[in-house]
């Protein structure tokens, strides 16, 4: 590993990706089609209907160039991200154009959508009533995935008690004939995505072998094991990439370890065997000396971002007798066969 001060200084794939995600929090990135990436908007109160938007990669491309001719602090790394969110994305009227739903929530909790090939309204207090929803409860909902033959929402019910799971999934067909309800649970979609229903909405879904799928959802991925019929997550220690085919060992706990690093691949990683997609030894004194800091130690280290071959932590350091003596971010590049931790502070928690 080696350890250098600063940002990166050449455009690569997986730094294009991060920056772009950066850009599109509070959005979910549905598909992309000739150089074009599609995206839902989460809806707020201001929000008539579910907002689309769309960039280019030339556009984000050039975007990157700036990061990379910008003397980057927490203050200036969050202005360009604001800056991009304002002026990369462009809004979609014609939406029929890119086969999206238009949706909007009319009086009484009925959801009217309106696609391509058909147009209907859905009364929520109907279908889902299992559920308990009421026409006066506050809904919310948001486009999380989408293809040519289906699209999915996620639904949450702020009225219902805290105590219950209140957040709701639904599988549309795009001409409207067919809706499938379910939660994200262990015992629910297992059994609402029946062998039937499978073969509906199965283009929703990430086939990772013979038996098992990713299921999107709204804030991140789970594991559809449709031979055993269980709804499966990583490890609470463990954390899954962005796109939910790549896990870091070990990456999610309270606080990371420095030492020896391992990212495995979906597939294996269910498989529980030990083969790794890629290791590494991370040093917390080392960023510590490339910083000049007078430290104890790490008082805490987190990650921020994770995609198959780019992470991104939060490192905090301790004085040496109390108090704090410096935060920074690092940026770990594992695209080359010797990786680089670029130590940067982006202000990223």
């Amino acid at each position: 590993m080696t350890y250098q001060k600063g940002f990166p200084k050449t455009k690569t794939r997986a730094l294009i990706e991060f920056i772009g995600q950066q850009a599109s929090q509070q959005m979910h990135f549905l598909y992309k089609e000739d150089n074009q990436c599609i995206y839902a908007k989460i809806p707020t109160k201001n929000d008539r209907e579910v907002p689309y938007y769309r960039y280019e990669d030339a556009q984000l491309n050039d975007y990157v160039g700036k990061y990379l001719q910008t003397k980057l602090t927490p203050k200036t790394f969050k202005a360009l991200r604001v800056d991009m969110k304002e002026n990369l994305f462009q809004g979609i009227s014609n939406k029929a154009i890119y086969n999206l739903p238009q949706i909007s929530m009319e009086n009484d909790n009925v959801l009217h959508v309106k696609t391509k090939t058909n147009e209907r309204d859905f009364d929520l207090v109907d279908v889902l009533k299992e559920y308990k929803v009421k026409k006066t409860d506050k809904i919310i909902y948001e486009v999380t995935a989408l293809t040519d033959e289906a699209f999915q929402l996620y639904v949450k019910d702020m009225d219902l008690s805290k105590t219950s799971k209140t957040d709701m999934t639904l599988f549309i067909k795009q001409d409207l004939s067919d809706i499938v309800v379910t939660q994200l649970y262990p015992g629910k979609l297992d059994k609402a995505l029946d062998k039937n229903n499978l073969i509906l909405y199965k283009s929703l879904l990430t086939k990772l072998d013979a038996d098992r799928y990713l299921v999107k959802s709204a804030s991140g991925y789970r594991i559809l094991d449709y031979k055993s019929q269980q709804l499966k997550s990583v490890d609470d220690n463990d954390y899954l990439s962005l796109d939910g085919k790549y896990v870091y060992i070990n990456g999610n706990k309270k606080d990371l370890q420095e030492g020896e690093q391992r990212i495995q691949t979906i597939e294996n990683y269910l498989k529980g065997n030990d083969k790794y997609e890629r290791e590494f030894n991370l040093s917390f004194k080392k960023i510590a000396k490339k910083l000049k800091l007078d430290t104890s130690g790490v008082s805490s280290a987190s990650i921020n971002y994770f995609n198959k071959d780019f992470v991104v932590i939060r490192l905090n350091f301790s004085g040496v007798v109390v108090g704090k003596a410096g935060a920074t971010n690092v940026i770990i590049d594992l695209q080359e066969k010797n990786p680089t931790a670029y130590i940067v502070d982006l202000g990223l928690e």
